[in-house]
């Protein structure tokens, strides 16, 4: 398999400054699953994709629970809409 096989063309990027809300409705808008993200003289600096915005279980250091991490954040229930309201100003 070649990338020009599952690529759009042309690429659709965002700056390293877009917001992750923004970058959220791009790739629902266009039905895609991530994004590269370019600095100002056109270079790849990340990559934003689809799990990024799901919550993955981390161990916490020296103990054997796991806990929901979103964005770098712990994310016990109570917290969760303002995670995702810091988010919506986080840039990629």
């Amino acid at each position: 398999m070649f990338v020009r096989q599952i690529m759009l063309t042309p690429v659709i990027t965002v700056d390293e400054d877009c917001s992750l809300e923004e970058a959220a409705k791009i790739m629902l808008e266009r039905n895609i699953g991530g994004l590269p993200v370019i600095d100002d003289q056109g270079n790849l600096c990340g990559i934003v994709t689809e799990s990024d915005f799901v919550a993955n279980e981390k161990g916490i250091p020296f103990s054997i629970y796991r806990f929901p991490q979103m964005f770098g954040e712990w994310m016990p229930h109570e917290h969760v809409e303002r995670i995702y309201e810091s988010a919506r100003r986080r840039a990629v």
